[in-house]
């Protein structure tokens, strides 16, 4: 796993080049509070962000949320697309 340092180093490294090297972020980096995973940048450089694929893993302890709201299969998934909803609404006013 890389840091976050590691990340900005590449980040500074693409800049300049085509959109194919943004490739070489693909990887998992690791920040103080949470860890990104970057696993599928869009084909196209045209192609809405979402046709990536991006993770954030956050340690269950560092969050609100309570043991009975993922205590089931499906508890999990309405918990998991609620605040992948929260998280896609906010990044849409942050553009």
């Amino acid at each position: 796993m890389k840091s976050k340092h590691q990340l900005e180093q590449i980040i500074s490294e693409l800049d300049g080049q085509d959109y194919g090297a943004l490739k070489a972020l693909i990887g998992h980096y690791n920040f103080e509070q949470f860890e990104l995973i970057i696993e599928q940048i869009p084909k196209d450089p045209y192609a809405p962000p979402h046709a990536g694929i991006y993770r954030l893993l956050i340690p269950l302890a560092d969050t609100s949320i309570e043991s009975d709201m993922i205590d089931s299969k499906i508890a999990q998934i309405a918990c998991r697309d609620f605040y992948a909803q929260r998280f896609f609404e906010h990044s849409l006013h942050k553009v």
